[in-house]
């Protein structure tokens, strides 16, 4: 492999894959890089930041935008990095959410149009918890930045169809629309560059609007992303990154397995894709990953399994493992994420200490290989939708593949997911997949009960 001395220097990585140098070394004004989580998208776009901010001219600026990071250990990473790169290049944080400001939505936007318009940072990051934005949240961009990087644009996908949900009449204002698009629409007209990573397999909404009847706001928001897509599309500018190069080799492999079927659940063709395979990239040894699975919806079961994973974390080879090493990352529909992520943070308690805390979120306030070991809860449901070929009368839907496949990533060394209420013969892609699994015992244990 090849690298940089920047990624030595800077991010402790001695060489970089022949797609991932390549990628470095670009000098594409406009790129869309897919790949699956853990193929060192985030790492590429970190280097290319420190390259362009110590070799280009001091007035060139950059955004870097971060869906729905909020606090998370990623976000705080990604700035205790960028802040100290040298003492000459100045660094500021802006964290967008609406609900977190005394003010109306309207005002919100003012505030945020106005935080990037005073800051005169030469690196700002962006925490984008919320997605739904000005109408002149481009002229901004384009007005301040040279440079913009999107990490994770599938969270912004998601953040911006709950946004949708709750505050239907701006749906036509969300960030996709009003501000990234126009920078490649009306490229003549400004010289801002924009990177966008993405991972499609790591996303809910876009397959789920695809099968279900959606409202006209939320269509529109789908097809600028598809717009958004086609142009670097067509232009020659959409790369892959296919190695997964951070899990261990039963993480990996089991990943590379549910992303396989992630993706076969194209319902008849609703939602034609053809996603970059994941690769195991490495072959370091790890523990398998378990996969609880209970037809229970009882939380005293899976609050038991919970209490077990981390007596096992806390004992034998593991036990000087540190409570910030450890994550749960919960999955669940809006009626349910509350409580469970409550139940959660009870069983937690036992084991926190004022210094050193087991971290509790949601899976969508996460990034890949965040922590060591991540323990997934995931409450099951289904939903029945008509396909819109009517070639199928209805089917059952679950998105227990993609949420597993957002879950397990987040973990490094060791994972378990914890998936309840399961019901069987619903959703034959979810039955399929943990068929495969079950009989795949060399790199992971499925246990049901």
């Amino acid at each position: 492999g090849k690298t940089s001395d920047i990624f030595k220097m800077f991010l402790r990585v001695r060489c970089l894959n022949k797609d991932q140098f390549e990628l470095f070394e670009s000098e594409e004004r406009f790129l869309w890089v897919e790949g699956p989580a853990g193929s060192g998208k985030t790492l590429l776009i970190l280097g290319k930041i420190i390259h362009i901010v110590l070799n280009r001219p001091p007035h060139e600026r950059i955004l870097i935008i971060l869906p729905r990071y909020r606090d998370s250990e990623a976000a705080k990473r990604h700035s205790n990095l960028l802040k100290d790169i040298s003492e000459d290049i100045t660094f500021a944080e802006i964290e967008y959410d609406y609900r977190k400001l005394d003010s109306d939505i309207s005002e919100a936007h003012d505030w945020l149009s106005l935080q990037l318009d005073e800051s005169c940072a030469r690196i700002v990051l962006l925490k984008l918890a919320t997605c739904l934005v000005i109408d002149k949240i481009n002229s901004v961009i384009t007005k301040y930045f040279n440079h913009v990087f999107v990490d994770d644009f599938q969270q912004l996908c998601d953040g911006a169809a709950h946004d949708i949900t709750e505050y239907p009449s701006c749906a036509h204002k969300n960030f996709v629309s009003k501000g990234l698009l126009p920078i490649v629409k009306n490229s003549a007209n400004n010289r801002t560059s924009l990177w966008i990573l993405n991972d499609d397999a790591q996303s809910w909404s876009v397959r789920i609007a695809k099968l279900q009847d959606v409202s006209p706001q939320y269509s529109f928001f789908i097809d600028s992303v598809e717009e958004l897509r086609l142009n670097f599309v067509k232009s020659g500018n959409s790369k892959q990154l296919t190695v997964n190069l951070r899990n261990s080799f039963e993480i990996a492999s089991t990943l590379s397995i549910i992303r396989q079927h992630c993706e076969g659940m194209n319902f008849a063709g609703t939602l034609p894709v053809s996603w970059p395979q994941q690769e195991v990239g490495h072959y370091l040894r790890g523990n398998k990953p378990v996969i609880y699975v209970l037809q229970s919806s009882e939380t005293s079961q899976w609050r038991e399994i919970l209490s077990q994973e981390f007596e096992v974390l806390r004992s034998g080879p593991h036990s000087q493992l540190k409570n910030r090493s450890i994550a749960v990352v919960v999955g669940a529909d809006d009626n349910h994420m509350v409580d469970i992520m409550d139940d959660a943070r009870y069983v937690t308690e036992i084991y926190n200490t004022e210094d050193d805390k087991i971290t509790v979120c949601a899976a969508g306030d996460s990034v890949s290989a965040e922590w060591p070991c991540v323990i997934a809860i995931y409450r099951y449901w289904s939903t029945t939708v008509t396909l819109p070929d009517n070639r199928a009368s209805r089917i059952g839907f679950s998105d227990a593949i993609s949420t597993l496949y957002l879950t397990l990533s987040r973990a490094t060394v060791y994972c378990c997911a914890i998936l309840f209420n399961y019901e069987p013969d619903i959703c034959q892609y979810t039955d399929n997949l943990l068929k495969e699994l079950k009989s795949r015992t060399e790199i992971c244990k499925i246990i049901e009960r």
